[in-house]
């Protein structure tokens, strides 16, 4: 049985912080990257915010752009969504559980173990 991973919201990053990283250690203006892309802004902004995912298509324009293999950026893509569908199911788990723990607590359990339950 395979454990899944616990996701911390503060340290999930959109795949596409790692755009804006190689944007700017590659002294590139997000005007530039966006023309080479062939993107427009508000998509480069979604992506880069984690509103947009990266397909195919994008990653193998970024691998063009970057010089770095389209499946790094779909891989990236990947996990980071995976996390978030992670993130969503641990808040579910963690709001049912809080849910039956006060449901406990409202139960007279000295009555429910004298009749065995």
């Amino acid at each position: 049985m395979k454990t899944e991973k616990y996701v911390i919201e503060e340290l999930l990053v959109p795949s596409g912080e790692h755009i804006q990283d190689w944007v700017s250690q590659n002294g590139m203006s997000v005007k530039e990257f966006c023309l080479r892309m062939g993107m427009s802004r508000m998509s480069y902004n979604r992506i880069v915010n984690g509103k947009q995912a990266i397909t195919a298509e994008t990653a193998s324009k970024l691998s063009r752009v970057t010089g770095i293999d389209a499946y790094y950026w779909l891989g990236l893509d990947a996990e980071y969504q995976m996390d978030r569908v992670r993130l969503a199911e641990q808040r579910k788990a963690e709001s049912e559980t809080a849910l039956c723990k006060k449901w406990i607590l409202s139960q007279p359990v000295d009555e429910l173990v004298c009749k065995g339950l």
